[in-house]
């Protein structure tokens, strides 16, 4: 999905191991893992890489949205984040869009 942006993630930046996303319901399911090529997670409650990963995500839904797909978001609110168990190894992000216009996503 971000490669169709033109967007070119480092390989510490790959995150996203499988992604499921339905546009009707506007919700994303991806699952991410730690990159070889990024920071032992030891330091990191939830590693940068795989925050962004999920981030990264929202690109996978929001790039299958016709109406979206030629707009750039930039999420700036979170209505909640969860962090179930340690993130040690492989994790599941789910995202939900609540509303998507020019004002939010």
């Amino acid at each position: 999905a971000a490669a169709k942006l033109g967007l070119d993630y480092g390989p510490a930046f790959q995150a996203v191991t499988a992604l499921k996303a339905d546009v009707a319901a506007k919700r994303a399911t991806a699952e991410l893992s730690r990159p070889d090529a990024a920071p032992a997670d030891e330091v990191f409650h939830l590693h940068p890489s795989r925050a962004d990963g999920a981030l990264q995500a929202l690109l996978g839904l929001l790039g299958q949205d016709k109406a979206a797909a030629d707009s750039a978001f930039v999420p700036v609110h979170f209505g909640r984040v969860a962090l179930r168990r340690g993130a040690a190894g492989p994790v599941r992000a789910e995202l939900t869009v609540d509303a998507l216009g020019q004002r939010s996503v």
